[in-house]
């Protein structure tokens, strides 16, 4: 029987797998690239706590997936790649602004002549890129 001055003995911390190691690392990028010098100065300014953020990003802890969706979307990255390394880091949707998306829209419901009259007499000649005639089987063929 124990005594009542015992303290129990505190859990073996775990050793981080490789994956949790990658997943850190990847974390830690996404945040500089984002404009966060710190780790502190990131979980401040979006209200996570310090020791839980910098236990992410030396691989002691792995978020929960709401709390890894939350993080991607705060870090402007796609929960996908930060969890597994594949595929592209952001989502390029995402950082359109409200009017790039509104002429996306607006440019989808267009036939191919209005495609066409749009692209050659504004576009193509303001972006310097030359457009190709989409595919069999592609949006706007």
């Amino acid at each position: 029987m124990k005594s009542l001055t015992e303290r129990p003995k505190k859990p073996k911390k775990r050793t981080p797998s490789p994956e949790d190691l990658a997943i850190a690392e990847r974390l830690k990028e996404a945040r500089k690239a984002a404009g966060y010098r710190t780790a502190t100065e990131f979980s401040d300014k979006n209200g996570i706590p310090q020791s839980t953020y910098a236990n992410y990003e030396i691989g002691n802890r792995f978020p929960r997936w709401i709390e890894a969706a939350d993080l991607a979307k705060k870090l402007n990255i796609r929960l996908e790649w930060l969890v597994t390394g594949e595929g592209p880091t952001t989502d390029e949707w995402a950082s359109l602004s409200r009017d790039e998306s509104l002429a996306v829209m607006a440019y989808r419901k267009l036939d191919e002549f209005q495609r066409d009259t749009l692209w050659h007499g504004a576009l193509g000649p303001m972006s310097g890129i030359t457009r190709v005639a989409p595919h069999e089987g592609e949006e706007g063929a």
